[in-house]
């Protein structure tokens, strides 16, 4: 949500904001559950990531992210 570009075409921020019932501030708890990072844990399938940089809708970041907690909880 907070790294969304207002400019994308499927308007992310407006698109999240109508599926979790508003804005991130207002629906902290919300977005947390949305979250699939909140879910990995020691019991997670293995799991394989691809992803290209030059995606306009969902960010590489958010892989590196992911794959970073499932590093943490040592998921292959």
């Amino acid at each position: 949500y907070e790294i969304a570009n207002d400019t994308d075409v499927i308007e992310s921020k407006k698109l999240l904001e109508n599926y979790v019932g508003g804005p991130l501030l207002a629906n902290v708890s919300k977005y947390r559950d949305a979250s699939l990072l909140n879910f990995v844990n020691s019991n997670s399938v293995p799991t394989l990531i691809l992803h290209g940089k030059n995606d306009p809708l969902c960010w590489y970041k958010h892989g590196e992210r992911l794959a970073r907690r499932l590093k943490y909880y040592k998921v292959p």
